[in-house]
């Protein structure tokens, strides 16, 4: 039987440790489909921590992310 195998890699980089007030944070998220069919109408979701951020200032590329303010949470459907 033929399935997807999905697995999902999260990175940020490694220096600065520590962000200035003001600088951009970029992460990376890598969907991964190993298996030997292809995958569909997926949902990726990423729970951010906020706690330091600008909710006001954050920007999901690709474009078309919906964030949960109350979740704290950005979805990509793809």
């Amino acid at each position: 039987m033929c399935a997807p195998v999905l697995s999902l890699i999260k990175s940020l980089p490694a220096t600065p440790a520590d962000y200035a007030v003001g600088e951009i944070i970029t992460w990376t998220i890598r969907a991964l489909n190993s298996g030997g069919c292809a995958a569909s109408n997926l949902s990726i979701s990423d729970v951010v921590d906020v706690a330091h951020l600008d909710e006001a200032t954050l920007v999901f590329n690709p474009p078309g992310a919906t964030w949960d303010p109350v979740g704290k949470t950005v979805t990509w459907a793809i």
